[in-house]
């Protein structure tokens, strides 16, 4: 199978990535920092202007309602989380808020997202005259541009908020240089060759952090928030009956999600997502499988094709 510029470009050299599927809350106000630190996973109240971070939005039960990028800047935060889940997030913050002054809404076009993504997207994104800050979750204002450091793939790369307007000359302006622009299928593609998952797709409001493996988006032993005697539970415990696993298959087609994943006839996984990985020359995917099982190497049917779970540790930000 064929693959093009953008996959490519993000992963050899760096590529721009259209994120039209986020969506950006604006949160201000004077209480917004303890509002949203008493809410989320995230120890908010640990974050500096100029800093944020991945965190979760759980349920009473510990599940994950809704996940999203936090970014704290001096006057206000932003919450950025998928288009689709934006109205939930929308809905549970304005269900506890009762009397803080706190102001939330959607941004809409006045706030959109882009990426550049790659092993040299730093370089092109100072090519185009903007930084690229260096730490993990970290943030610079140029212009009219916000940028910080976070990946949609899970290749090094930054995401770039400004207006419609603003991306799209910068779009056009990183094209004329010569950087590609990625398609969604050719950044699903590397975001599975990273093991990167996506809520919506690889976890939804079924599942506990701790069974997505995605603790980076935990702040262990901060103060009381929904949910937090569950998590605080299960790592105490350490273990949970499912782990999201990085495998890959020998194929190259990929079997539709919820594929079933076996053991001597025996279910004992399912995949979530799954594809083609010119780079690899195989399958590449992601799958619940029970965590007695999810040993790396582990073989394992799905349908026809052998399957095995890769050597990839957890993808952990940024």
């Amino acid at each position: 199978m064929q693959a093009g510029a953008g996959y490519w470009g993000l992963r050899e050299r760096g590529a721009w990535i259209d994120l039209s599927d986020c969506a950006i809350i604006r949160v201000e106000g004077q209480d917004r920092i303890d509002f949203l630190h008493r809410l989320t996973t995230i120890n908010v109240l640990a974050l500096r202007p100029g800093q944020g971070a991945y965190g979760f939005l759980l349920s009473p039960q510990g599940r994950i309602l809704v996940d999203f990028v936090l970014l704290n800047l001096p006057e206000q935060c932003w919450l950025d989380t998928q288009r689709h889940f934006c109205s939930r997030l929308l809905g549970l913050m304005e269900q506890y808020l009762f009397m803080e002054d706190v102001r939330v809404a959607e941004a809409g076009d006045s706030l959109v997202a882009a990426a550049v993504e790659g092993p040299e997207s730093g370089q092109l994104l100072q090519a185009l005259g903007l930084p690229a800050p260096d730490e993990p979750w970290a943030i610079q204002t140029s212009g009219p541009f916000v940028i910080m450091r976070a990946s949609w793939t899970g290749q090094l790369g930054w995401r770039i908020y400004g207006t419609a307007g603003a991306v799209q000359q910068l779009r056009a302006s990183a094209q004329a240089t010569g950087i590609p622009v990625a398609s969604a299928a050719e950044a699903e593609r590397v975001r599975l060759e990273n093991a990167k998952p996506h809520y919506g797709v690889d976890f939804d409001d079924r599942r506990l952090p701790h069974e997505t493996q995605l603790l980076c988006g935990i702040s262990f032993g901060k103060g009381c928030y929904p949910g937090q005697e569950i998590v605080e539970r299960v790592q105490a415990r350490g273990q949970v009956q499912w782990l999201l696993v990085p495998v890959e298959l020998d194929a190259v087609e990929p079997p539709p999600a919820g594929s079933s994943v076996e053991s001597n006839g025996a279910q004992v996984g399912e995949i979530t997502s799954a594809t083609y990985s010119p780079a690899l020359g195989r399958v590449v995917g992601l799958a619940y499988i029970r965590s007695s099982h999810a040993v790396p190497g582990r073989e394992f049917r799905v349908g026809r094709m052998s399957c095995r779970v890769r050597a990839s540790a957890p993808y952990q930000g940024p």
